[in-house]
């Protein structure tokens, strides 16, 4: 759950800032949101590590590491063309709609997000 309300956190508050006009209150609002940033990152990475098996961890990592670093380029690519085509505040709401929508996806239909126990070791 903690990996859902990060994203569903980060996601309302990149939505608020995109009705900002005022600087001091656009920076309040880029703060909030990047609060949660190393929470999702941390979540993803304790996930990999709990639900992969162990001759398979290190290069899930990898591979989780690369494809982030890899996306944010195209990513940037495309809020570019976003922000160029509707206008930046715009393109601002429609990525908080795109990650407030994800997280919730993650909350209704995946139940083990919200019942993860992560009491037992990962299995050798």
């Amino acid at each position: 759950a903690a990996l859902s309300m990060a994203l569903l956190w980060s996601g309302l508050w990149l939505i608020l800032t995109s009705f900002f006009t005022w600087a001091p209150l656009t920076l309040l609002g880029i703060f909030c949101f990047s609060l949660n940033i190393p929470v999702v990152l941390a979540s993803v990475s304790a996930l990999i590590q709990m639900l992969a098996p162990s001759d398979m961890r290190a290069r899930l990592l990898s591979v989780s590491s690369m494809l982030s670093t890899g996306a944010q380029p195209l990513g940037a690519l495309f809020v570019g063309w976003l922000g160029n085509a509707l206008g930046p505040l715009a393109a601002l709401r429609v990525n908080g709609i795109l990650m407030a929508t994800i997280a919730l996806a993650l909350l209704l239909l995946h139940r083990e997000f919200r019942n993860w126990d992560v009491s037992r070791p990962p299995a050798a």
